[in-house]
């Protein structure tokens, strides 16, 4: 519960975040260079590290527990001294990296976007060593603080972005707030830790990251590299579209982005260990919790999917209705939505099995098919099969999402568990069909109504989670499940 809070209020105020820079960049080079600038380093740091430190690190923690907090301190040091090292080295190829990022910008937006992503990209091993406080503090259980990382750095950003709105300054101020929202994020999970002690010399004595730890470390790197790499070439190919292709492209992605951090993939987070634990000491209940991850995950998505698909235009106008947007910016990324919001249970699923094969200590396999759809995403896009625009980007996305999931399954072989017996469950795939139409048919008609598109939203929200509720409670385990709590609460 505390998990999810903490990624809903970094997802709203992420919302208002890119609402902000829209009501004052609205749709420009100048916000494609905005957009870039205080999204590159996100997406370094996601193909470098994403999960990957956490997956090492927590069973580190938990194995060793009387040397976890020495490792914590190499960790910092050791992990903190690369990427700083990395970053001197970007920033003095920045050219290199924009024109992998953004190769249609003009001289000038060139420019313009290598100078300002060069303020920020010291933001990288200030999330590394980040990385590193918020694993110690997930393995001692102590979620709330790591979950309010975004929601620091997104306020610090916020308030910059104010500051340019009141008495200007640019790309200076909101560089200076996106550093300081780095700073006041690691130094709260240090705080938060206490008693680290300072000791340099002798907490270095007897490295405990060791070439194993690199091993894995750099495995479970590459396979989530992957798929962040996905947004990486989808912007790239926008960049050669007309300007301001890219900024709506990120603000669509961005739609598409929150709900699948709050309803879909919290569930991998939060079943991860469970997994983990089940697969080497009980293998029924492995199977049980794959099972019901798949079919909860795929639940979710699809309702989801279904609500803001039929409310894409309400959806948007709530997040970007506002400054320099129009109504003619509103529908070019409420089209774009409409169709990509259905990547949710595509991602969703893909980052549930994916959990699932590292669970088993198996992350080659997801490595493959993730380079895999990576290729197949590019190879779409370029043969053209969907044409050269926006919309094709998506499709081109949906089409080598949908071959990976149908991957991950073929090959994750689980003893006593059928794929096409749990997705075909009769009373799964009944309820899935009933409750999906039933909030899609609904919401179109709420889209319709002559009201506030805050109304709208609300009306459909309240609609489609009492239709969820509804079907849960058609399962029995859901309710034998609930009988129990309410038992041991009397």
């Amino acid at each position: 519960m505390i998990l999810n809070i903490g990624i809903l209020l970094g997802r709203i105020t992420g919302f208002i975040r890119e609402s902000i820079v829209a009501s004052i960049y609205g749709i420009s080079s100048q916000a494609d260079t905005v957009i870039l600038m205080l999204s590159v380093p996100d997406i370094l740091v996601n193909i470098l590290m994403g999960g990957a430190l956490g997956a090492v690190l927590i069973p580190e923690f938990n194995r060793n527990p009387e040397y976890a907090r020495r490792l914590v301190y190499q960790a910092i040091v050791v992990f903190g001294i690369l990427f700083l090292l990395l970053a001197i080295l970007i920033y003095f190829k920045m050219e290199w990296l924009i024109s992998i990022f953004a190769p249609g910008f003009g001289y000038d937006e060139f420019e313009r976007t290598v100078e300002a992503v060069g303020y920020v990209i010291w933001l990288l091993p200030l999330t590394v060593i980040a990385g590193v406080t918020t694993a110690f503090l997930q393995s001692r259980n102590q979620y709330m603080i790591p979950a309010m990382g975004t929601l620091i750095i997104n306020v610090s950003i916020i308030f910059g972005l104010w500051v340019i709105r009141q008495v200007g300054g640019g790309v200076y101020v909101l560089s200076a707030s996106v550093l300081f929202g780095g700073i006041l994020r690691f130094v709260s999970q240090l705080v938060k830790i206490g008693d680290l002690k300072f000791t340099p010399l002798k907490s270095l004595n007897s490295l405990l990251i060791n070439k194993k730890l690199f091993l894995h470390y750099l495995q479970a790197v590459v396979s989530g590299s992957a798929i962040l790499l996905f947004p990486v070439f989808a912007r790239s190919q926008a960049s050669y579209l007309d300007p301001g292709s890219l900024a709506v492209l990120n603000y669509s992605t961005k739609l598409i982005e929150f709900p699948l951090a709050i309803t879909v993939t919290f569930l991998s987070v939060v079943l991860f260990p469970k997994l983990s634990k089940s697969y080497f000491e009980n293998p029924s209940d492995h199977s049980k919790i794959v099972k019901y991850g798949v079919q909860l995950t795929l639940f979710l998505s699809v309702a989801v999917s279904s609500a803001l698909s039929s409310i894409s235009e309400s959806y948007t106008s709530v997040v970007y209705g506002y400054g320099k947007i129009d109504s003619t910016n509103i529908q070019e990324i409420s089209g774009l939505t409409e169709w990509g919001i259905w990547l949710l249970p595509l991602m969703g699923l893909s980052t549930f099995l994916t959990a699932v094969f590292n669970s088993r200590n198996n992350t080659f396999t997801p490595l493959i098919v993730n380079v895999f759809g990576l290729i197949l995403f590019i190879l779409i896009y370029k043969i053209g099969l969907y044409g050269y625009d926006l919309y094709a980007i998506i499709f081109s996305m949906l089409t080598s999402n949908l071959l990976m999931v149908l991957f991950l399954f073929l090959f994750l072989r689980i003893e006593g568990l059928s794929w096409l017996n749990t997705m075909l469950e009769t009373r799964f795939s009944f309820l899935l069909l009933i409750c999906s139409l039933s909030i899609c048919i609904i919401c179109v008609k709420i889209q319709s109504f002559d009201l506030n598109n805050w109304v709208k939203i609300f009306i459909s929200a309240l609609v489609s989670s009492l239709l969820l509720v509804a079907a849960f409670l058609m399962r029995k385990e859901v309710r034998e499940q609930l009988m129990v709590k309410m038992k041991r609460n009397d």
